[in-house]
Formats: C-alpha cells, structure tokens, sequence
C-alpha cells in the first residue's frame, strides 16, 4: 500500500448512464461507479475523467497524489473518450513532498533527544514505512552517529543492512508481548533485557491489551506526527527528524 502505483482502466462508454442503460457482470442496478468504488479505499485518489477538457487536470491530480503520498492510485477512461486527442503534457515539477515547520520541527528534535538522552539501552527498531518516508539512508546515518543497537521489524527486513555490526535481529512484538521478559528477538540474540524500545516508522499490530502491555516501546514516528512529542502532533517528514538528530 505503500508504493506509487498508477492503475490505469477502462470504463463504461459515458453515454450509457444518460441512456439508462444497465452495465453486464453487476447487480443490474444503474451505476457506473463500480471500479472506482472498488479502488478508492486501496489507493490515495480515484477518478473517473468524464470530461476530455478535465482529463489533464485530473491525471496530473492523481500522479501528484501518488508521488507525494507513495501509495497507489486509480484513473479511469470510459471506453468511448480513449482514444479521443487531449492537450500534450507539459514538462513540470510534481510535489514529491511537503516542507517541514521550522517550529514544530524543533520542537519534535527537543523532545527525541530528551527522551534518547533519559534511555538506559535504547535499541532502535525498523519499521516498515521507512521507505515511503525516503528515511532510510537518515535512519542508518542515526545508528552510524548514535551507535545504538538496531533490529527490524519482519516487513522491514532488507531495508536496513543486517551485515552492520550493530544489528542484533529481527523484531517480533507479538513474542515480546507475551513474554516474562523482553524476548522478542530472532537472529543474533537478546543482548538487553527490557531496553527502551525506539521505534522508526512501526507497523505494529493492535495486539496489546490491558493484562500484557509492553511500556518500553515508544514510537518515534507515527506517519507525519511524533507521538513521543505532544507540542509538535503535526510534526515534520521523518526523514527531516532524523537527519537533525543524527548530526
């Protein structure tokens, strides 16, 4: 779901919907929004171009959306509009991402270094949104100026180098959850017992309950917000956190 991913269909010619006409393969019930209803929860944008006048505006939306969000999206041409002439494309710069807050950027570095700063054995740990937030090289220029030890969350695995020296496994919060102590990792062993788990871009499943909680992770970043950073929720791309503190 995170990968930019323009799917391109064919639709209903547009004149069916005005003529009442019913589409074969449905429920029998007038509609031509069937394919983009079924895209649009899996992707950041899906439209239908209706009109050829809007077909520029509304390609150039999607591929902005999908650039800018890494994620897929969705454009679909009625069959009769096809093969009808546009205007050509013009060479532009897409949004690939939005500028931090200077303020609120500052604010999210303070408080991460005052929690690093507090941490007995913080290890870090991968998460698997890393590539879309383009912070991976940030996030191996932190462990190479931290030295903290690092693990990966299993999505996350091939995205950080497991041949770094500080690289101790994978991490499984499912195991970790149900254990005594802190045990959640496969691969080269459990070098720490309870450390202070920083996470990078988590995935992590709501498998926590009130009779087994785990009160040593502590997610850096969630998407654009830092949690661990309450006068900054609307907090910077990761990318830009990271590479402030790693300096």
């Amino acid at each position: 779901e995170d990968l930019p991913i323009v799917v391109i269909s064919g639709g209903p010619n547009t004149n069916s919907e005005v003529e009442n006409q019913k589409l074969h393969h449905t429920t029998g019930r007038v509609s031509y929004g069937y394919q983009r209803d079924i895209f649009e929860y899996p992707t950041a944008d899906a439209v239908i171009i209706k009109h050829l006048e809007d077909a520029p505006y509304q390609i150039d939306e999607a591929i902005t959306s999908c650039l800018l969000k890494k994620k897929p999206v969705y454009i679909e041409v009625p069959c009769n509009l096809a093969g009808l002439p546009i205007s050509p494309p013009h060479r532009r710069n897409f949004i690939r991402s939005i500028p931090s807050d200077e303020g609120v950027l500052k604010q999210a570095v303070e408080d991460t270094l005052e929690l690093l700063s507090k941490a007995a054995k913080p290890v870090m740990v991968a998460g698997t949104k890393l590539r879309s937030a383009v912070a991976i090289e940030a996030f191996t220029d932190l462990v190479n100026a931290s030295d903290y030890a690092f693990a990966s969350m299993p999505g996350a695995k091939g995205l950080i180098s497991e041949a770094h020296p500080n690289y101790i496994g994978t991490y499984w919060e499912e195991i970790a959850i149900t254990a005594t102590n802190f045990s959640g990792w496969t691969g080269i062993g459990i070098p720490y017992i309870n450390p202070v788990k920083i996470c990078i871009m988590p995935n992590i499943k709501n498998t926590f309950t009130a009779s087994s909680p785990v009160t040593n992770i502590r997610p850096i970043t969630k998407g654009r917000s830092v949690p661990i950073s309450p006068k900054a929720p609307d907090s910077s791309f990761l990318s830009n956190l990271i590479f402030i503190i790693s300096v």
